[in-house]
């Protein structure tokens, strides 16, 4: 069973110009395993995309954005998916699987700040090249839809810091007893 809240963490975290860009995904992997409780979670993720390469070795000079449209040099004028995830290009967003099933289940990919307890953004393990050139982290926004925010500039000119909330996801042990149903009275409790 897959479980994600309806929070976010309580703290942000800061990704920062290419070493940011190419460890992004790694990065909220092994964020997300801090969320496992031995005997009640069996794995973790973070939220977004399975199986995409964790950390780049290298971002190649080439542009492309993630809709496959060719902008400068891309590799023999190619700017297929997955061709260009593995070299830093980025993937598709709308094929993400964990997005997929939170809106059947929740209804949209909205999540409060458990602070605040306002809407707020949280990282997406996605990466994308927009059509200006920067290679961008993906973040869910405050309307529920996606944002690339930008970490580097086309060719590594400029670098900045993102910082957004975490939403990662723990698959449960198949075999945990509940109590409880669900109302702020009489939470659910794993026994």
């Amino acid at each position: 069973i897959d479980l994600v809240s309806e929070y976010t963490s309580s703290n942000q975290v800061y990704f920062y110009g290419k070493e940011g860009y190419k460890n992004l995904i790694g990065s909220l992997n092994t964020i997300a395993k801090q969320y496992e409780t031995e005997g009640i979670t069996i794995s973790s993720r973070y939220f977004g995309y399975h199986n995409q390469t964790q950390n780049l070795n290298t971002i190649d000079t080439f542009n492309c954005s993630t809709s496959g449209t060719p902008l400068v040099n891309a590799p023999d004028g190619k700017c297929t998916l997955p061709t260009i995830e593995k070299l830093g290009g980025g993937d598709d967003f709308e094929k993400i699987p964990d997005s997929i099933s939170v809106k059947q289940a929740c209804g949209s990919l909205l999540a409060k700040s458990i602070k605040k307890q306002e809407v707020a953004y949280y990282y997406v393990a996605s990466r994308a090249v927009d059509r200006e050139g920067n290679y961008c982290s993906r973040l869910i926004n405050t309307s529920g839809g996606p944002d690339g925010i930008g970490i580097i500039t086309l060719n590594f000119t400029f670098s900045k810091n993102v910082k957004s909330f975490l939403r990662p996801i723990v698959v449960l042990n198949s075999n945990l007893q509940s109590e409880g149903n669900g109302t702020q009275e009489n939470p659910w409790k794993v026994n």
